[in-house]
């Protein structure tokens, strides 16, 4: 396993690479994951993370957008005949506090604060992605085509569009109930303010989008679509954990998720998703496509109900919004946010 630090602004040396060696050894043994499996695992200041990405996929592609970032990311290398191996990608901050988090709280990573338990979970997570390919393959049907460059796009129609989302849920999903382990309360209190205040901005874009450019049509739609797939597969996370980990305590959509507490409605058709996944979770490494089924009718029921219906038509791509419906929606959020007058 190479270890390699691409980074700007901070010194590293090899004493780095060596205990981070260590780490991600001792941290692959207790998950399972075939040390052989880790290819390298490379650690990017936020300058050069989409250099580093670069070198696998020169889109560049990764989260980072309206304030989401992405900690981590592991690129699988498939090839025939031979097992799958791993490229681990991870910013330099995340692998700081690995480092400094023993020295200042103690060995017992559950007496961690909430912040450094997170980002020691980042390093799970990737290993969780590396269990997962080693045990389920590619999704074939993922909504997606080859360019003539050899790059992954995604096909136009609705069913492609969520075809995609899926094969990404699902990777989510398994990668999360894998690393389980790590998985606290704390964490996902971290994870639940950044999901929704990433929720509040990108609602707040999407209906700025619909009254100011309604002619850009294509963008209000895959905005429209990526944001209701969004809660689905953030929630994924949290059932990959709660299968993964049964002693985490169990929280409904009410309570990780604004919209979930101020509209009922979705905190039903996200409770019908977890279900599903859990549901599935127990086939697992397969995943039987009615899943895929269940959960793009949830991913339409949330967005009607948020005021927002798309096109399901071969060559007619579209998007239409009821402005009372968006309007119900907003006046819900502001309400949970006011405070309850004494």
């Amino acid at each position: 396993m190479k270890i390699e630090f691409c980074v700007s602004g901070v010194s590293s040396s090899e004493e780095d690479c060596r205990r981070l060696g260590i780490i991600v050894g001792h941290a692959a043994e207790q998950m399972g994951v075939a040390f052989e499996s880790i290819d390298e695992v490379i650690v990017a200041t936020p300058d050069q993370f989409g250099d580093v990405v670069a070198r696998f996929d020169p889109s560049r592609k990764y989260t980072n957008s309206r304030g989401l970032v992405a900690a981590g990311k592991t690129i699988p290398h498939r090839k025939t005949n031979t097992p799958v191996t791993n490229s681990i990608l991870l910013q330099y901050s995340v692998v700081r506090q690995i480092f400094d988090a023993p020295l200042q709280y103690g060995r017992d990573f559950f007496t961690w604060p909430a912040e450094p338990q997170r980002n020691f979970y980042v390093l799970q997570h990737e290993l969780g992605h590396c269990l997962d390919h080693s045990r389920r393959d590619d999704v074939e049907d993922d909504g997606t085509y080859r360019t003539e460059d050899g790059q992954r796009a995604v096909r136009h129609g609705l069913s492609s569009f969520c075809a995609y989302h899926h094969s990404m849920l699902l990777g989510e999903l398994t990668a999360c109930a894998h690393a389980a382990h790590a998985y606290t309360d704390g964490v996902r209190a971290l994870d639940c303010e950044m999901n929704n205040q990433f929720m509040r901005a990108q609602i707040a874009d999407l209906m700025r989008r619909t009254i100011e450019t309604p002619q850009a049509l294509g963008d209000i739609r895959a905005e429209g679509i990526g944001l209701f797939w969004f809660v689905l597969f953030q929630q994924a996370k949290f059932t990959g954990a709660k299968v993964g980990n049964p002693d985490l305590p169990s929280k409904p959509a009410a309570e990780l998720w604004e919209i979930g507490a101020a509209m009922p409605e979705i905190t039903e058709i996200l409770a019908s998703a977890e279900a599903a996944m859990e549901a599935a979770w127990s086939g697992y490494p397969v995943f039987e496509s009615s899943l895929r089924e269940t959960l793009s009718s949830c991913f339409a029921d949330m967005a009607a109900v948020c005021g927002y219906r798309f096109q399901d038509t071969t060559g007619r791509d579209g998007i239409w919004w009821d402005r009372p419906l968006q309007l119900n929606m907003l006046g819900r959020l502001e309400a949970l946010a006011r405070p309850t007058p004494p």
